[in-house]
This record gives structure tokens, C-alpha cells and sequence, in this order.
């Protein structure tokens, strides 16, 4: 039925073939055809095993086959081993036995088990593997690094999971041929876990979990810590972090940009529950954490609003200690004397967010002490003036009118508020609604999850520092004794320019005051 010719007797797998039968008249021109194509003699190679050189050799097709010892290859098949004559797919996997060595390609190795190496025979099984795409795991799977990983406690898993360990030797990993060294195992250690291993029970996270296999699920293995990559991440008590750009409060990742860590209660359901009472924890918060910009304000701009006041202040004092003090009477040194108090009380205001009517304040009552020592004409009309507008600024009588309004706020409308216009109005606004103090700061607002409100803190206080309740009405005090003392200054002055104007036009000597 077929006959062979091969050139020379060559072992070449490369010979011709001519096996046409002898009557083709049966075949059709398309089959003739491809029978003609058959002209390159697949044969076992030298040192094939018996079995294999005992197989008939096939002639093929070279367009469309090639050989792997007397075995064709098809399209989308590969040569595994021309000695076994085993043949793949090209995605699939070649087998490969212990102790043979010719299983896999030229370019491939052996993947065999080794995880339990006390348990190796010659019989084992394995799979080849490129080393350029794949890499090899101790169970005897090949893998894509790419998508999957090689866990020492149970084979192979996504990438995207953690492996399970209960040491830092656990996360070296059971690919073959170099462990991981910047991994590590990330587990609770306060309180320790009593699963980790105690005097009554060893650990049982161990290879041999998996037991015979060495592959298993991760959600079904007895190991309570996680491994991570200490190049980029930190262990937090059992919870892995970004090393970048986050820190450790307790169990929890918390963000340095927006948060801090910070002392807070543990907090029950009801206060009924005494577990854990006054118990403190690093928790993080992102309400009372202080920002670089929430700093400025609350620390910086006070801080430079105190230097510049106690500086103009004793410029002013200067001026007025190098006056001639046997003219001044009694009237210009009382105006002194509150104009003094109004600075110091009036300082108290850096410290909320109506700062701006108590610098208005102290720069007019700078001027105040100003007129009173140098006792001109003119200089006390401009003081009156400035008196009387921050008189209009800090009572602000024109309530409720867009136009004429002095209100510190607007609505979201865009009209005025009517709880803004005035000084004490505004800080009655702070008392009644906090939010209105704290939203300036970005700051002072006391964060719940740091608050035991069951037992200890009391849940109507919502705020602390500059926008605390008992400040605030502090500041009420102190603003309504400078609100008075201001119109004690103003009338002085007034009186003061009417005394010394009419003192000095009925002596004759205004021109010479002048």
C-alpha cells in the first residue's frame, strides 16, 4: 500500500516519501494532490527509548507539519520531546518525569514537587516551564508570574490576595530557585492571638496543611497573618498600610495627608456596657486633625496679630511719654486710661473669628491715645470721626438693610446676616451655631469616634478650643466691656474737643495750641 524511499538509509527525519497507492484512479485530484504533499519522513531520532524507536515512522506534509521523532506536529501544536515523541498544544503543558531530563523542550526546564521532599520518587510528575514566560512552584505547577504567585503554605493563588503565614520565614515563597527577601508576615500582635501558638496548642500554620497536594485555598487555611511587601507597606497590628503615605493607629491605615492618630474611649452600644471603661486607643481621626493650613490660622495669625498690637502699642506709649506731661489734665489721662484697657480686653478677640473688630478697635483706640497726648484741634476732630464710625461698625444700627448694613456675614442667598451685624451679634451667632466658628478654623470640632458618649463625655459638647462653649461666652463678657468702653472713649473725646477748644478760643491761646 505505501512505499518508502529514504535517500541513503539516513536517519534523517528530513527523508522523502513517495507512498501513492498504486491505483489512484479511486482518489480525486485534490486528494492526489495532498498526497503528493507528503514528502518529508517523520522517524524516532537516535537514542529514543525502545518503545519509541519500535513506533512506525509517517510521512507529512512539511507546509503544514513537522516532527517531533516519528510524532507530526500539526498547526498550533508544539514539540514537548523529540525522544518521548510527545507532542502539546502550543498554550498547553508538556509533562515531564524525574530522573528522565529529556521530557521538555531544549529551551524548558522540569517543574517537579519538592515541597515535601521526603516523599520524592522517581515516578513523579511534573511540567516544563520557560523560565523567560513562566516560573516554577514547589508543588510542581508551573505559573504566570503576572497573575498568580507561589504561597509556601498553600501553592498557588492570585497575586491579588495576600499569602498566608504565621512567620516571616512563610513569605519567602515556595517558587523554586530564590525566595522573596522583603516580604514579611503581617499578624495581631496586641493582643497576641491565641491561635498563633500558646502553651496549650502549637501553631498550625504549617506546609503541611495542604497535606499531600501543597495546594489549597487561602480562606480555608488555620494561618491568621497576611504577607506583605516592606518596600511599599507597614504592618499595622495585623493590617497592612501604604508605607508612603500612611501611618499606624492601632488596627487602621490612617492617611497623613487628611488624618492623625489620635487617644480615644472605646465606645459601647449602651451605657448599660462597663467593658472597657476609660480604655484608650490610637484611633484616627480626619475632624481633629490639624493641617499645615488649619495651623496657620489657628496658631500664626493670632501669634502675628499680638506681636504687631504690642508693638504699635508701644509706639504709641513712646509718643506719649516724650509729650510734655504738665499740660496734660486729668480728661486726656482718663482717655488714656480706657483706651488702654480697650486694647488689652479687645486682644482677647485674636482668638475667635471676629478678630476683625478687635483690630478695628485697638488701631482706634490707638488713635485715641494718640490725640489725647498730642491735645491738637485737628487731631481730636479726625478722633471723634474714627470713633464715631466704630461706634456704627460694632453696634452696626442699620440692621437688616443691604445697603447700609456693616454685617460680618452673608446667607447663601447673598443678603446679609442679620445674626452677623454687630460684634456681639457675631459671637451670639458662634454660641448659638458652632459651626460658624468652626468652619473658619477648619478645626475645634470634636470627632465622635473619640468620645465615649455612653459613659463619659457628654454629647452636647461638640467643640473644643477657640470655638469651646465656655470661651465663647467669655468673649461675650469681654466684648460687651469693650463695646462700652468704647463709647466711654468716644464721649470722652468729644468732651475732651469741647473743653479744650472752648478752653483755648476764650484763654486766646488756640492759635498758639494750634
Amino acid at each position: 500500500w505505501y512505499q518508502r524511499r529514504v535517500h541513503g538509509g539516513s536517519d534523517s527525519v528530513a527523508a522523502h516519501c513517495d507512498h501513492l497507492p498504486v491505483d489512484t484512479s479511486a482518489l480525486s485530484r485534490l486528494q492526489v494532490a495532498l498526497e503528493r504533499g507528503r514528502t518529508v519522513c517523520c522517524r524516532a531520532p537516535v537514542g529514543a527509548p525502545v518503545q519509541a524507536s519500535l513506533r512506525a515512522s509517517q510521512c507529512i506534509n512539511p507546509n503544514l507539519q513537522s516532527c517531533c521523532g516519528a510524532a507530526s506536529v500539526g498547526l498550533g501544536q508544539r514539540c514537548c520531546s523529540p525522544l518521548a515523541e510527545t507532542v502539546s498544544v502550543n498554550d498547553g503543558l508538556c509533562l515531564c518525569q524525574r530522573g528522565v531530563g529529556t521530557d521538555c523542550p531544549d529551551t524548558e526546564g522540569c517543574c517537579l514537587p519538592s515541597k515535601y521532599p521526603a516523599l520524592a520518587t522517581p515516578r513523579d510528575v511534573g511540567q516544563c516551564f520557560s523560565q523567560v514566560s513562566h516560573r516554577c512552584c514547589d508543588t510542581g505547577d508551573r505559573y504566570d508570574p503576572s497573575t498568580q504567585q507561589c504561597c509556601s503554605i498553600n501553592g498557588l493563588q492570585s497575586v491579588n490576595n495576600p499569602c498566608p503565614c504565621s512567620t516571616d520565614d512563610h513569605c519567602g515563597g515556595g517558587q523554586v530557585g530564590y525566595k522573596q527577601l522583603d516580604f514579611a508576615c503581617c499578624f495581631q500582635t496586641a493582643p497576641p492571638l491565641w491561635e498563633n501558638g500558646n502553651a496549650f496548642q502549637p501553631n498550625q500554620c504549617t506546609i503541611f496543611q495542604n497535606f499531600p497536594s501543597g495546594s489549597g485555598d487561602v480562606d480555608d487555611t488555620l494561618c491568621f497573618g497576611r504577607c506583605i511587601d516592606t518596600k511599599f507597606q507597614i504592618c499595622c497590628n495585623g493590617v497592612s498600610c501604604r508605607r508612603s503615605f500612611e501611618k499606624c493607629c492601632n488596627a487602621s491605615c490612617c492617611n497623613m495627608f487628611v488624618g492623625t492618630c489620635s487617644r480615644g474611649w472605646f465606645q459601647p452600644d449602651v451605657n448599660q456596657n462597663w467593658r472597657e471603661y476609660r480604655v484608650e486607643y490610637d484611633v484616627c481621626t480626619t475632624v481633629e486633625q490639624l493641617n499645615a493650613l488649619n495651623a496657620m490660622v489657628v496658631f500664626l495669625v493670632p501669634t502675628i496679630l499680638l506681636l504687631v498690637t504690642l508693638s504699635g502699642l508701644a509706639l504709641v506709649l513712646v509718643f506719649a511719654g516724650k509729650v510734655e506731661h504738665q499740660a496734660r489734665r486729668g480728661l486726656e489721662k482718663l482717655i488714656i486710661f480706657v483706651a488702654l484697657l480697650t486694647i488689652l480686653f479687645s486682644m482677647a478677640s485674636y482668638f475667635a473669628p471676629v478678630w476683625k473688630y478687635g483690630l478695628i478697635t485697638i488701631w482706634v483706640s490707638f488713635f485715641a491715645i494718640v490725640a489725647a497726648s498730642a491735645r491738637k484741634i485737628s487731631i481730636y476732630i479726625v478722633s471723634v470721626i474714627a470713633h464715631f464710625v466704630l461706634v456704627a461698625y460694632l453696634f452696626d444700627p442699620f440692621n437688616g438693610n443691604d445697603y447700609l448694613t456693616l454685617a460680618m456675614d452673608r446667607n447663601s442667598d447673598g443678603r446679609a446676616a442679620r445674626e452677623a451685624s454687630g460684634w456681639l451679634h457675631t459671637i451670639q451667632r458662634m454660641h448659638d451655631d458652632p459651626g460658624t466658628c468652626t468652619g473658619l478654623y477648619g478645626y475645634f470640632t470634636l470627632d465622635p469616634s473619640l468620645r465615649d458618649t455612653a459613659r463619659i463625655d457628654n454629647p452636647q459638647i461638640q467643640t473644643f478650643g477657640y470655638c469651646s462653649r465656655g470661651w465663647i461666652i467669655l468673649l461675650i463678657y469681654v466684648t460687651g466691656f469693650v463695646m462700652m468702653a468704647v463709647v466711654a472713649q468716644f464721649l470722652l473725646q468729644l468732651v475732651a474737643l469741647l473743653v479744650r477748644g472752648a478752653y483755648l478760643a476764650h484763654t486766646g491761646w488756640l492759635g498758639e495750641f494750634e
